[in-house]
């Protein structure tokens, strides 16, 4: 079994996986990021549209992803 530590790990991984990929690859879809990543549709739209909350939350802007 997998300890928590671990799966935070793995957590900021994927974020950071993603993050990098749109900032090399943007505009894309979440379909796009999931298939070049090879992360989950699931996992990729979680962690896009927590960004996109914190986004909208924190900096009072509305950033336009191509989803």
């Amino acid at each position: 079994m997998k300890s928590k530590g671990s799966l935070n790990l793995i957590r900021e991984i994927n974020s950071s996986l993603i993050l990098e990929h749109l900032k090399q690859n943007a505009p894309l879809s979440k379909y796009e990021i999931s298939k070049e990543t090879g992360l989950s549709a699931p996992t990729v739209t979680h962690k896009v549209n927590i960004k996109i909350t914190y986004v909208s939350l924190f900096n009072h802007d509305y950033i336009r992803f191509n989803i």
